[in-house]
């Protein structure tokens, strides 16, 4: 004799909740692809813990990859400037690198009015340094009483 089982019907409850969890799921995903993407087209620092400042195009996920990078670096006189990665020695392809992320100490996304910004912003084409020039100081040392 045969025992056979019997399955008890899904209930209506049980479709509904996979229906809005399925969507749900779908929906962060969506958000998650979009921030990616926005990150992508927006400028960003990356700085790491070798003291490197890179700026650029950063795609954070899932590559860990700058593209349209510059990188800041000083002059003999220790005047900041940019230089583009694609004129460095090692010239990467398509001026695109790609960072380890344990080695990234912050990263975030330049202003509209950041100085570095619009310095890339008006770089002229084939142009592989610009020169960026610190802000004086608003407030002027006092100087030091003679005896």
């Amino acid at each position: 004799m045969e025992i056979e089982k019997i399955s008890k019907p899904k209930s209506r409850k049980t479709k509904i909740s996979k229906k809005f969890l399925a969507w749900l799921l779908g929906v962060l995903a969506l958000l998650f692809v979009s921030w990616t993407v926005f990150s992508a087209f927006s400028y960003s620092v990356v700085y790491l813990q070798t003291g490197d400042i890179y700026f650029g195009r950063f795609l954070p996920f899932p590559f860990h990859c700058i593209f349209d990078a510059w990188v800041m670096q000083r002059d003999q006189i220790g005047q900041p400037y940019l230089s583009k990665v694609e004129s460095m020695i090692w010239q990467p392809v398509f001026g695109a690198i790609h960072i380890n992320p344990r080695q990234v100490v912050f990263r975030g996304w330049l202003a509209k009015n950041s100085v570095v910004l619009r310095a890339i912003k008006t770089s002229q084409p084939g142009s592989f340094a610009i020169p960026l020039f610190t802000p004086l100081p608003s407030l002027n040392p006092v100087p030091e009483p003679t005896e």
